[in-house]
């Protein structure tokens, strides 16, 4: 989807359908563009493109909906540069002439009252207070109103605006919510039985985060019974991963990613998670057909904002990552399994496998890092190529010195005295871990010639890294923009 949305014309620069947002390229289900002259990072899957962040001042929740080839439907929900608390309903076309075409949306006007809420955090579940929500107002699919919040241990009435979008959940329509706290609400709305569930994620001051979930009637509305996967006690490993690196660059993911779920209640659930080797906080909450929707907060990455949904063994999930204090986002498309694929023998290592990324420290406690994004190579010229094995055992080469080693359950080794075209290097003792079948994580204790030492810790792939961007083929590489009312 390469192209231009142009947005319709508006007088106040703070609305964000003024904006524009530009699709410069697209692989797998990521994107990279611009929004508001800001760069964008963004995911699509099932026809949905979503992304979240700070342009121009405006912090932002973007979700959209291809409805044809040349039919685009946004829902935008943000706190402006003003700290106006705004939702907004966005048609988009790559026909100039196409008339726009709005849905009929369920009338939920009114008072609803809670039948039950919970929150779960790291300490567990616990009930939370505040019963009532109102719609005051709606026009279509935007609509604004109050609920009630417990807040310290007290009841607040607060603000919330929100708006459907054109999405379905196992036949239950999805609406996005923001109160006027900041927090984002989703919702699953059951109009043939007066029932709605409301979820969402918050992060604390001390980055652990709270999932709450409301469950509102009103009229004759009822509880519905809902089967939910039970995924207390499991832990995910990342088998494939693809981000954006910058604009218009993309690339595998090569670290260790795990997600262990620790604690469920109902739809809601809790747990770690291990990115680049920093356990985090995430919470979560599981939606009709098994679809999943946790958050998190690195600080290496950033506010994680994921989405996907569970298919038997496998989890499948679209991600955005926001620094705050860079401003900026990433997006990844990351693909989880209960059992992580490793080979089974010596006999899969054959072939070349090359370093990614190495960090390292010498004696004098100087921190070396290095990347085959930047220009220094130095230890990631490297390679480790497996030509040949017998048993557990292998023979090949690291870089242009012969080695022979052994393969055992996932873990590698082998030791050898470097050739001299080593740099200063005279000795490797090497040990690597494979995390799926096509990475694994190594240590290394390089001996120096002048008999001082450096440890190094390095991520091999049979992989190439950086993948060479293309325009997609998905169909949508047109020029797209709002038609004249």
């Amino acid at each position: 989807m390469d192209g231009t949305y142009d947005s319709s014309l508006a007088e106040d620069p703070y609305i964000p359908f003024f904006y524009d947002l530009c699709i410069y390229e697209q692989q797998e289900s990521i994107f990279t563009g611009s929004y508001c002259g800001s760069a964008v990072h963004g995911t699509i899957t099932n026809s949905i493109i979503a992304f979240s962040g700070n342009y121009n001042g405006n912090e932002i929740w973007f979700y959209g909906e291809f409805d044809d080839d040349d039919v685009m439907y946004a829902s935008v929900i943000n706190f402006d540069s003003k700290g106006r608390m705004n939702s907004y309903y966005t048609y988009y076309s790559t026909d100039p002439e196409k008339e726009m075409v709005i849905g009929d949306y369920e009338d939920i006007r009114g008072d609803w009252s809670v039948q039950y809420s919970k929150r779960i955090t790291s300490e567990g579940a616990e009930d939370i207070l505040g019963t009532d929500l109102t719609i005051l107002r709606q026009r279509g699919p935007v609509f604004y109103g109050n609920m009630e919040m417990m807040f310290d241990g007290a009841i607040e009435t607060i603000d919330i605006t929100g708006m459907f979008t054109t999405m379905s959940d196992n036949g239950l329509d999805v609406a996005f919510m923001l109160d006027s706290r900041g927090t984002e609400w989703t919702m699953e709305i059951d109009t043939a039985n007066d029932t709605f569930d409301l979820f969402s994620n918050v992060r604390l001051s001390d980055n652990s985060m709270i999932c709450n979930e409301r469950f509102y009637t009103r009229g004759d509305g009822s509880d519905i019974d809902k089967e939910i996967i039970d995924l207390k006690g499991t832990t995910w490993y990342e088998k494939y991963s693809f981000c954006t690196i910058g604009i218009g660059q993309f690339t595998e993911l090569f670290e260790r990613y795990e997600i262990n779920i620790t604690e469920q209640v109902g739809s809601l659930i809790y747990g770690k998670i291990n990115l680049k080797g920093e356990y985090c906080d995430v919470s979560g909450y599981i939606m009709s057909c098994d679809h999943i929707r946790p958050s998190g907060y690195s600080e290496t990455s950033g506010n994680l904002y994921g989405y996907g949904y569970i298919e038997d063994d496998t989890v499948y999930l679209c991600e955005s990552y926001y620094l705050e204090y860079l401003g900026g986002t990433t997006a990844s498309v990351c693909t989880f399994s209960q059992d992580p694929e490793i080979p089974e023998s010596a006999d899969d290592l054959i072939g070349v496998w090359m370093p990614a990324y190495a960090t390292g420290m010498k004696e004098d406690n100087i921190i070396l890092t290095s990347s085959n994004l930047q220009d220094d190579m130095d230890l990631l010229t490297y390679r480790l190529t497996v030509i040949g094995t017998n048993g557990n055992m292998f023979w090949g080469t690291f870089g242009g010195t012969e080695i022979t080693g052994t393969y055992i359950n996932g873990t590698l080794t082998f030791a050898a005295d470097l050739e001299d075209n080593y740099y200063n290097y005279s000795h490797v003792s090497f040990f690597g871990l494979y995390v799926n079948d096509h990475v694994f994580q190594s240590c290394e204790l390089f001996t120096e010639k002048d008999g001082s030492h450096s440890t190094w810790q390095c991520i091999y792939s049979n992989r190439s890294l950086v993948a060479n961007p293309n325009i997609s083929s998905y169909g949508f590489e047109e020029d797209w923009s709002v038609p004249d009312e």
